[in-house]
């Protein structure tokens, strides 16, 4: 899922454990209860996403001073 556009899609509760969603655009999707366990975060867009926890970003595998974070809900 690398370099994909994924803005406001919808992956409440969603199983994305150990992608690679390097420079994924994220911004508006709503990642409720989505397992982010091990995923590649490097340069994800995911400044506008809905529903991330503090949780699921430090789950993550990796992520960059290019990953754009959402403010934690």
């Amino acid at each position: 899922m690398q370099e994909t556009r994924l803005e406001g899609v919808w992956l409440d509760r969603a199983y994305l454990s150990a992608a690679n969603l390097r420079a994924a655009n994220l911004r508006g999707a709503s990642l409720v209860d989505a397992n982010l366990a091990q995923a590649k975060l490097i340069g994800t867009d995911l400044s506008t996403a809905h529903g991330c926890t503090a949780e699921q970003i430090q789950a993550a595998a990796v992520l960059d001073e290019s990953t754009k974070l959402p403010a934690i809900e």
